[in-house]
Formats: structure tokens, sequence, C-alpha cells
């Protein structure tokens, strides 16, 4: 999640109690781990400025500083393979023996996606799995855009791994349903985007997640309360040069598309869901998904 500019030298310090410094630290209880649609990704060496940005939660930065070098080629919406890949290798912190040690931890074997590479790369997955070892809570985010009457098999890839994180790890999941985006981003009608939205729910619960421990929302139903007082607090620390850089806008852009990264990062965030996590800011979130869906 993008929380602000990389530091400079002249830089004045960030007041502890101001909302960036408050966004910054809820930020670094996000973790991600990626799928890859299309197969296993080549491997990069993990240098000492790659791992800086990794550490101090400097992700959109990091896009978009690779942005800038490779031509403006690693965002969500790119089909410049050769350069996204070149962009996603300097990225990318590859799952290496990540299995073994969930196998280990969890008493089960290694989902097949995890041992065949389909899910290849991750960020701070092994934060998450200290804090399992330790007892420490944590909870999955995923989500679906609804587009289309129904899933097909690409789209029922990271329900099926998250399906299996959930039992391995007996742990809550929230599912987000972008009804909003898609009546942004592909011009559909609200109320055709709602309709798809309960559609391609009833595929999600087919996949059998736990009822007691998950929750599925639609952005036009739930968003409001604790949900949207994180997203106005992400907004205040994301520039219009971050969104950009991550995201390829252009001035042509609706508004709407440069205020969405907010609505899809505050599921991130424990206390967006005050029914499951009451005020608690101290629970991680474990997101599976497909490359990209990588936004910084």
């Amino acid at each position: 999640m993008a929380v602000d500019d990389p530091p400079s030298a002249a830089a004045a310090p960030i007041p502890a109690d101001s909302e960036q410094c408050k966004v910054e630290r809820m930020g670094r209880l996000t973790t991600t781990i990626w799928v890859c649609k299309a197969g296993p990704s080549p491997h990069s060496k993990v240098n000492a400025q790659q791992d800086k940005h990794r550490r101090t939660s400097k992700w959109a930065w990091a896009v978009a500083s690779t942005n800038t070098s490779l031509g403006g080629c690693c965002t969500p919406c790119c089909r410049q393979t050769s350069q996204c890949m070149q962009a996603y290798q300097t990225l990318c912190f590859p799952c290496n023996r990540t299995s073994r040690r969930i196998e280990r931890l969890t008493k089960r074997p290694a989902h097949p996606f995890l041992k065949r590479g389909i899910f290849f790369a991750h960020r701070d997955l092994s934060e998450i799995l200290d804090c399992y070892e330790k007892g420490i809570p944590f909870y999955l985010y995923t989500g679906r855009g609804p587009s289309s009457e129904a899933l097909h098999l690409g789209h029922l890839v990271p329900f099926m791994f998250t399906k299996y994180l959930q039992d391995a790890f007996n742990v809550p999941l929230v599912i987000q349903l972008t009804d909003d985006e898609k009546s942004i981003w592909k011009g559909l009608d609200v109320t055709e985007a709602r309709r798809l939205a309960r559609e391609n729910a009833k595929d999600i619960i087919a996949c059998g997640f736990d009822v007691s421990k998950t929750f599925i929302f639609s952005d036009f139903e739930y968003v409001g309360g604790a949900f949207y007082r994180n997203i106005v607090q992400i907004q205040r620390c994301v520039t219009m040069n971050q969104v950009r850089g991550i995201f390829g806008l252009t001035m042509e852009d609706y508004i709407g598309k440069i205020a969405f990264p907010a609505v899809q990062a505050a599921p991130s965030f424990a206390d967006t869901f005050p029914h499951m996590f009451g005020s608690r800011r101290d629970v991680r979130c474990l997101i599976p998904c497909a490359i990209d869906q990588v936004r910084g």
C-alpha cells in the first residue's frame, strides 16, 4: 500500500502523531502473496536497495520507480509482457522454502499451486508465518471485480488457494466484491454491477469457505462507517503522483479511478471490520491475489 514518497536527506521528520505516520504504522501490518496466472516467474536476487523498500513499506515508490525506468509498463492494465516481467522481476520476492515451512507449521501438505510455482512470490510472508508460530492472529483478504455472469477457471485460482489457506491456518477471511470498480473502469451501469456481484458471490460461496469465519461484501452495499474512515486516512497519505505512477493513469481518466485504490486498500486494516475485530489494529492481513492485482 502506498504511504508516502521516499525520504530525502533534506526531508523534515514526520510527527509521530500525524495521519501519515498513523497509516504508515497500519501499512506495515499488511502482507501480500501473489499468484501468476501464466505460470512461474523467473526469479532475480534481491539486492540491498530492494530489501530496504520491503522493510520500510515504501512499495508504492518502488513500483513508481520501476515504471519510470522501464517506460511506465509495470501497471495493472499493462500488456507489454516482456517489459512487465522485467519490472516484476525487480519487485518480486521469491517464495523459496515457504512451502516447506507452511507444511511444518500447519501439519498439512503444501497446496500444489505453491509446490508447482503457480504462487511464486510474496512480500513479508515470513512475518505472517512468524506471527502464526507465536500465536499472533492474522486474517485473509481477497476479492473479485464482478464483470461477468460467472467465474472461469482463471478467476477461481486465487479462491482455491485462499480456501486452502483458511483451512490450513484456521483464520477469518474477508472477500471484497468491487462492483463500484467495475462501474468506473468498465462503464457498467450501477444496477448491473450490483447484479453481477450477487451472481459472482454464488460461485465464490461454492468454493466451500468456512461460513463462520468468512465475510463477503459488496462495496456498493457495505462501504461506510469505519470502512470509510480508513479510506479517508489512506487518501490523505497518497499523492496524485504516486497514483499516476502505480496505475499509469492520465489526465483523461475519471476521478473515480484516482480515488478507488484507497477503497481496495482499506480492507487490509483489521479495524475496517469492527463486527469481526472490534477496534483492534494489531491483526495482520495476508492477501492472496493475481500478479495483475499487485498495485503497491
